[in-house]
């Protein structure tokens, strides 16, 4: 059988504090890197060009489009190395755990054949660097072995490579991992963002946008932390994932983040109006919201967030909370309606 080559498939704006890190340890993985360069303002390009494996490409344009840059690095990746590979589509702040197991598993993955979908936990790093947060609910196929079928992603939160339904691969541990949650900052930047995008493409309902933002809502990961979900970090897996290697900047507040100014430039372009009941201004107004202040610096929007921060904030979280409650009575009347109906299967069964 044919021995797949692993080719990893990663958006770059902005991202100079994690690349290096990036690229040493994906390095003993995968035999090409594509990174697809958005416009940066910072020293992304030039790390990139120092690296052996990789080809550069670049997207132009200023918009976020998710469904562009997608469909690009996997159009790219099969002009270049032609189908048969494995795609492995893997942001800048997703590291690989390198022990042994998962090194193992990784030659597993190369023989895999055509069409297969590779799914992946990927658990969060903890704030502290003692746990890895491991919800199963998050799994994402990450990796496909390409067969040349269509493809076609969406503009916000897609899928990052060609799935199949009937052929999939999930490895029973994790292989990599995210830095989401390790910096609550630049946590909180980007789902502001986020957010307002989804404002502003219409892709999602504002009920929607609460549950999956608000900072209160039950859905938050930082509210999801279980016993259960919770991985140790041994000394073996602190070394694995490379933690003793990695800079202390990446664990350090170290904002305005590029998502902070892209915020500014839509509050900006579509008026602060627009955005004042998003679920995100209750954040607390000195801790997360002071990169935003500091970019808009005298001007009216400035005044409307602090209004909006200072006097609609209390509103929004009585009102979250109120829809909390909903949310859970509603979710308790499902749980009842379904045990009703599986009883009343029963007694017809007999």
């Amino acid at each position: 059988m044919k021995l797949n080559k692993i080719i990893i498939l990663s958006p770059i704006k902005n991202e100079e504090k994690y690349l290096p890190y990036f690229i040493e340890l994906w390095n003993p993985i995968c035999d090409n890197f594509i990174f697809l360069l958005e416009p940066s303002s910072d020293n992304s390009e030039n790390i990139i060009k120092n690296c052996a494996k990789a080809i550069l490409i670049h997207n132009v344009t200023n918009s976020y489009n998710e469904k562009k840059r997608a469909e690009l690095l996997v159009s790219e990746a099969r002009k270049i190395f032609g189908s048969g590979n494995v795609l492995l589509a893997v942001d800048a702040d997703e590291f690989p755990i390198n022990d042994s197991k998962n090194l193992q598993e990784w030659t597993i993955i190369r023989y895999l054949p055509k069409g297969t979908t590779i799914i992946f936990n990927k658990p969060d790093l903890l704030p502290g660097l003692k746990y890895l947060l491991n919800n199963p609910e998050w799994a994402l196929p990450l990796g496909y072995v390409d067969d040349g079928c269509s493809f076609s992603a969406t503009k916000i939160h897609t899928t990052r490579v060609p799935i199949s339904s009937s052929n999939v691969y999930r490895p029973s541990f994790p292989m990599l991992y995210h830095f989401n949650l390790v910096n609550e900052h630049y946590f909180h930047a980007r789902r502001r963002y986020y957010c307002c995008l989804e404002n502003v493409f219409g892709t999602a309902k504002w009920c929607r946008r609460y549950k999956r933002y608000s900072f209160s809502s039950n859905d938050n990961p930082l509210f999801k932390y279980n016993v259960q979900n919770l991985i140790p970090i041994t000394s073996d897996l602190f070394k694995s994932m490379g933690l003793g290697r990695i800079g202390k900047n990446l664990f350090k507040n170290i904002g305005p983040y590029w998502q902070d100014h892209e915020l500014v430039n839509l509050l900006n372009q579509y008026g602060f109006r627009r955005f004042l009941f998003e679920p995100i201004w209750q954040l607390n107004y000195k801790k997360y919201n002071v990169e935003i202040l500091g970019i808009l610096k005298a001007s009216a929007i400035k005044k409307h967030l602090i209004l909006a921060i200072g006097v609609l904030s209390p509103i929004i979280r009585a009102f979250s909370c109120v829809l909390n409650q909903i949310h859970m009575i509603l979710n308790i009347v499902k749980g009842i309606k379904h045990n009703s109906m599986k009883y009343s299967s029963l007694n017809k069964t007999k």
